[in-house]
Parts: structure tokens; C-alpha cells; sequence
């Protein structure tokens, strides 16, 4: 092995021989680049377990029960979950009065007063009027207002 080998190995520059040819790393890739051919097709089997499965997920789905709150709801509105200590006085008996005579036009307005006040409230009592709103969205519903 001569000097400039030795500089060549340690370069780290390959060398030729006449068993080994000096070969391109591209070219060295391995495992070979797939190429795209055409799509596999199912086998019939598998075309029907797939066709089971989506039959049972829709049947599932169907059988399931609906869920305990619905969007077209028409139970009545509770006083439950609403703070009537953090409103004026008047406020539920109001509303109350309205729903009793079906004014759906004063049940709108007191709805349209609490959204107007919801960050005046949050600001003063540290909650928003969702509760209130949830309430007398009720009594419309119950007034059937809507």
C-alpha cells in the first residue's frame, strides 16, 4: 500500500479495484425505491367484513338512545340552578307574570335585559346570565313562543 492509499483512506476517499468499482452512494439505496404500480384490490372477503362492519355502525347508531338533552326541548324552565338572590327582587315574579298572561313579546324583552347586562352582572356578582337566560328561554318555550 503506498503513501497516497493511505492519505486516500484516511480522506476518507474511496478507492478502486478492479473486483469493486467505485459505485455512487445514490446508487447504493437500499431497499430499491418503490415504484407505483396499479392499486391492490380487496379479496371478496375482505370486501364483505368491511361491508359488516359499516352495516353495524350504522345500526348501532340507530339503536342508540337519544340523548337526555334535546335541542327542541319543551319541559319547563325550574328555578333551579338560578341565583335570584344576585337579581332585584321583582325579576322573577315578572317573568313569571309574563309567562302567565303568554307575552311573549315581554319575555323577549326580558330576555334581550338579561343578554344586554350579562357583563355587568359577570363583573358584579362574578357569574354571567346564562342561568337566567336558560330560564326564561323556558318560559318562551312554555308560552309557545317558539
Amino acid at each position: 500500500m503506498t503513501l497516497a492509499d493511505l492519505a486516500r483512506r484516511a480522506a476518507g476517499t474511496p478507492q478502486a479495484t478492479p473486483a469493486q468499482p467505485i459505485v455512487e452512494d445514490a446508487a447504493r439505496e437500499w431497499p430499491a425505491p418503490r415504484v407505483a404500480g396499479p392499486p391492490r384490490k380487496r379479496s371478496g372477503i375482505a370486501k364483505w367484513l368491511v361491508a359488516i362492519v359499516l352495516v353495524l355502525a350504522v345500526l348501532v347508531a340507530i339503536a342508540a338512545p337519544p340523548s337526555k338533552q334535546s335541542s327542541g326541548s319543551s319541559a319547563p324552565a325550574t328555578t333551579s340552578g338560578v341565583p335570584w338572590a344576585d337579581y332585584a327582587t321583582d325579576v322573577q315574579p315578572r317573568i313569571e307574570s309574563l309567562r302567565a298572561a303568554n307575552n311573549c313579546s315581554g319575555l323577549q324583552a326580558e330576555f334581550d335585559n338579561a343578554d344586554a347586562n350579562n357583563v355587568a352582572t359577570l363583573n358584579r356578582t362574578g357569574h354571567n346570565n346564562a342561568e337566567l337566560m336558560g330560564y326564561i328561554d323556558g318560559k318562551l318555550r312554555e308560552a309557545g313562543c317558539y
